[in-house]
């Protein structure tokens, strides 16, 4: 006669392992060695990941305009908290992919980006034109070093 896996368990004198009741009830992973994560708008987002010397960055506008120049400030501004929270800056920017929703509005979000870049620290840029998600016009990541 084949035993269950329960019945096989209690002859072994173990005990299947306690199941969470809930995500909440599960403990938190233990983070990663030499990675610091700032939290970002949701449990599974950063909104800074620091790791290596680098600062890893990512930015939308926070109040939703119809304009993407609009946008492209306010996410801009944000990326300059973002990096000032990792105690960096926007002279140290290395790399910066800006993700568009209308290809075709690119000189507004370039406006915006001259008004704001640092000529004489200019970072390698580009420029995307993707669908982006609700009201989003534009996303801004960015790398800096530390």
């Amino acid at each position: 006669m084949r035993k269950t896996k329960k019945a096989a368990r209690k002859s072994a004198g173990t005990r299947a392992p306690a199941r969470p009741k809930s995500v909440q009830a599960m403990a938190m992973p233990t983070p990663a060695p030499g990675i610091t994560r700032l939290p970002g708008s949701g449990v599974t987002r950063s909104r800074v990941v620091i790791h290596g010397g680098l600062v890893y960055a990512v930015a939308t506008a926070p109040e939703k305009s119809d304009a993407l120049y609009d946008q492209t400030r306010q996410a801009l501004a944000f990326l300059n908290a973002s990096l000032a929270l990792a105690n960096t800056d926007k002279t140290k920017l290395l790399q910066v992919t800006v993700y568009i929703a209308d290809i075709a509005n690119k000189d507004d979000m370039d406006r915006a980006w001259q008004e704001w870049a640092d000529p004489a620290n200019a970072p390698q840029r580009a420029c995307v034109g993707v669908a982006l998600e609700g009201q989003d016009l534009v996303e801004i990541v960015a790398i800096a070093a530390a």
